[in-house]
């Protein structure tokens, strides 16, 4: 902006921006009033500037297509309203700082967790609503975060089964855990949301979701799961919950876990080498006890 009043008196109040951003037009019409005689700046520009600064969930549209345009409208007026922002622009100075000068349609995720913005790469036709309606739902938070008890209607109307790790920061093997936890929760990502709950901080929060023990994972649903996590191999059992939920879920027989992955991850080629020389050690002491007897028979 050409001068800070002008700035003071555009970010002035919460109400104010709430009242601006309801339409993009009602937006131009207050900010030609507010800043009438300001040459050299670019309103559709400057909305998006707030847009972008803004807090929570925003989805941008990026582009002058009318279909897909209709369609991304659609998809947020009568499904996502309640889950973010939304806006769209066409100016070519914001595409081409916002957009990185795309010069097909874009539909823009951003947020103020994980990795941001995320890019929509699905089609924009009538026929693939629920995708770009799974997209937004999917991506609207952390990835594996710690659940404070604030969050949780935000994600029960994700719709997603939870899974609940639960884990006892002052124990040694926390950290695996949740590090294992969050590469679980990327293999997931779309079919379940992945919270963990830290007992030494909040116990109370432990037991309200079925908890008992740590390390422990937890989920309700198609079926009650409640398993123990190995300390030595969580990733291991992290899955094994999520595909037994699964299992039930589809109806099928609970598949076997498989940990090899898990065992060579954790054992280094240092210890199956000594293992090898142990086993070697182990054979020549029994074939010099069998010659020995076999000398004592003649």
């Amino acid at each position: 902006v050409s001068t800070q009043s002008t700035w003071e008196a555009v970010v002035s109040t919460q109400s104010t921006w709430e009242a601006v951003v309801s339409t993009q037009s009602t937006w131009k019409q207050w900010y030609q009033r507010r800043v009438h005689g300001s040459s050299g700046i670019n309103a559709e520009y400057f909305f998006f500037f707030f847009f972008f600064l803004e807090e929570g969930l925003r989805v941008m549209f990026f582009g002058n297509e009318r279909d897909p345009l209709a369609i991304f409208t659609g998809a947020a007026d009568n499904f996502m309203r309640d889950v973010a922002k939304f806006g769209r622009t066409r100016d070519e100075e914001a595409i081409a700082k916002f957009a990185d000068g795309a010069t097909d349609v874009l539909v823009r995720l951003y947020r103020n967790f994980d990795d941001s913005p995320v890019d929509y790469t699905g089609e924009l036709t009538q026929e693939s609503i629920g995708d770009l309606v799974n997209f937004v739902k999917s991506e609207s938070l952390p990835l594996f975060d710690e659940f404070s008890g604030k969050e949780l209607r935000k994600y029960e109307k994700r719709g997603l089964p939870i899974v609940w790790v639960n884990v006892d920061s002052t124990e040694d093997g926390t950290e695996r855990i949740l590090a294992e936890g969050r590469e679980v929760a990327a293999e997931f990502r779309g079919r379940f949301s992945f919270l963990y709950i830290d007992i030494a901080v909040n116990s109370e929060m432990q037991g309200k979701v079925g908890s008992d023990d740590a390390p422990q994972v937890v989920m309700k649903g198609a079926e009650e799961i409640k398993m123990m996590i190995d300390v030595d191999a969580p990733r291991t059992s992290l899955r094994a919950a999520v595909e037994r939920y699964q299992a039930a879920a589809e109806g099928r027989a609970n598949p076997v876990a498989d940990d090899d992955e898990d065992d060579e991850d954790y054992y280094s080629d240092e210890d199956i080498e000594d293992d090898d020389e142990d086993l070697a050690g182990t054979e020549d002491a029994e074939d010099e006890a069998g010659d020995e007897e076999e000398e004592k028979d003649l």
